[in-house]
């Protein structure tokens, strides 16, 4: 009975920490997190007292991009946008999210979409090169490693919500 009960106790405990966001810091809680094509984390965090919201992309051992480095004022650096249309797939029904921030050579979207008519539901970030809007690096997750979502910022007036999207 105890070599069973050690098992079921190695499976559960194998499954929380294979469902834990990564790249989370100190007292940082997950606003939306998910596994790329490529295997890298993506992480939207945010603080425990809510005063910065924090991007991360990079491996299980090392984090490859943050944005903002100098979490003074964040809130500021992130815009919201969505567009909500119900009804299903009779009236072409969409949940499309978009949060936006800029550093000094890209402009990054993090997406999460639903389109009713095709039953489509895609996550990822898409980078566009401020200097060439030409170059553009579509990188997709993995729907089945999304944790949480962007919606909250619909009603939470944190960051700014625009109708851009």
């Amino acid at each position: 009975m105890k070599n069973i009960l050690a098992i079921i106790a190695l499976f559960v405990t194998g499954f929380l920490f294979a469902q834990t966001p990564m790249n989370l810091k100190g007292r940082e809680t997950s606003i939306m997190s998910f596994k790329t094509a490529d295997g890298k984390y993506v992480t939207l965090a945010m603080d425990k007292d809510k005063t910065y919201i924090v991007y991360r992309i990079g491996t299980k051992d090392k984090v490859e991009f943050e944005f903002p480095k100098d979490k003074t004022e964040s809130l500021m650096k992130f815009k919201y946008a969505y567009f909500l249309r119900g009804g299903g797939a009779e009236n072409e029904g969409m949940d499309i999210n978009h949060l936006y921030f800029e550093d000094e050579q890209n402009k990054y979207v993090l997406f999460d979409t639903y389109y009713a008519s095709t039953d489509s539901h895609r996550i990822g970030v898409t980078i566009t090169s401020i200097a060439n809007p030409d170059d553009v690096k579509n990188i997709k997750g993995v729907l089945k490693t999304e944790q949480g979502n962007l919606t909250e910022f619909r009603t939470n007036k944190m960051i700014s919500v625009t109708e851009e999207y």
